[in-house]
């Protein structure tokens, strides 16, 4: 019975998925390795002219505490360019008023840097949603040149490489992206999520819970962050621990499916047995009407069984 809880616990750490991180927090990883190569930028068609009002209207400054929710998609038409387009100049000035010359006007400037690097890392963002994931890891790299403190493309770059399964450069894009954020004196609580996820798969479970706290900090309302902490506890054998947090996410209405499960593991290693198999049976029963791994149910259906 012990081996089967401890298969089940594995499994479910397992089960933790960065949607969608320089040394991590709590202990340092000066051995990370760097980030892996890049993919070569993809060619870029002709550009694309954008209007005065949409330069304006893309000079709003970001809000890095808007990471969770998702950020707005600039809509890019079919042959959109992977590169800012070129600077828009003032029309023509007179040189001439009745005969007479005016003086030389002073040379309109190009669009400021600042804008063209959120007008690119919109555009990456589009892309992303796209599944253009290499096209946008060279506008991404390209909109640093432009926003060099920026979090915000790392932030992005994390998320890529999380998709790509490239964890090693996922862990350093999210890491620099919270050294960035945090030396502007901002945070993210989805930004943490993320970094201690990428910690957990790596095994570095230290800085992961160091990361995990933050995020609640930042955010206690997040189910995702006191989901998340939760397993790791479990899996540490923090038994309290983990149906604190695990209680907490439940009251957060968490959609997550394996909850009771959770939930019944710490219930079991706090020695409420009628407890845990009740949530067990919640679990088998809510999983027959969703997409849930199979041998997670059968290891579920094991661990009852031991339970009766």
């Amino acid at each position: 019975m012990y081996k089967t809880a401890k298969a089940v616990i594995a499994l479910a750490i397992s089960l933790i998925s960065a949607p969608f991180h320089a040394p991590a927090h709590g202990q340092k990883n000066s051995d990370l390795p760097p980030v892996s190569p890049q993919p070569s930028a993809v060619s870029a068609p002709a550009p694309q002219q954008l209007s005065p009002a949409q330069i304006q209207q893309s000079a709003t400054p970001l809000n890095f505490q808007n990471f969770n929710c998702a950020p707005p998609n600039v809509q890019t038409p079919p042959g959109a360019p992977l590169s800012f387009p070129p600077p828009l100049t003032a029309p023509p000035e007179p040189t001439h008023f009745n005969g007479l010359p005016l003086p030389q006007p002073i040379p309109t400037p190009s669009a400021d840097p600042f804008i063209r690097g959120k007008i690119m890392i919109k555009q990456a963002t589009d892309m992303i949603s796209g599944g253009q994931l290499d096209a946008a890891i060279a506008l991404l790299q390209k909109s640093m040149e432009y926003r060099k403190v920026d979090p915000t493309p790392q932030f992005l770059l994390g998320l890529i490489y999380d998709q790509k399964g490239n964890i090693q450069a996922a862990l350093t894009n999210y890491t620099q992206s919270v050294q960035k954020a945090t030396s502007l004196g901002m945070d993210s609580s989805q930004l943490r999520i993320n970094l201690a996820n990428t910690l957990v798969k790596l095994n570095y479970l230290k800085e992961a819970e160091f990361d995990y706290k933050r995020a609640i900090e930042i955010d206690d309302k997040n189910e995702v962050a006191h989901l998340n902490y939760g397993r790791l506890l479990l899996f540490k054998g923090d038994s309290g621990g983990a149906f604190r947090e695990l209680q907490r996410a439940h009251e957060l209405m968490s959609t997550d499916p394996n909850l009771p499960l959770y939930e019944a593991l710490a219930l079991k290693g706090l020695g409420n047995l009628e407890e845990s198999r009740l949530k067990l049976q919640v679990f088998l029963e809510r999983a027959k009407g969703v997409n849930c791994d199979p041998r997670v149910i059968n290891m579920a259906q094991k661990l009852l069984a031991d339970l009766k």
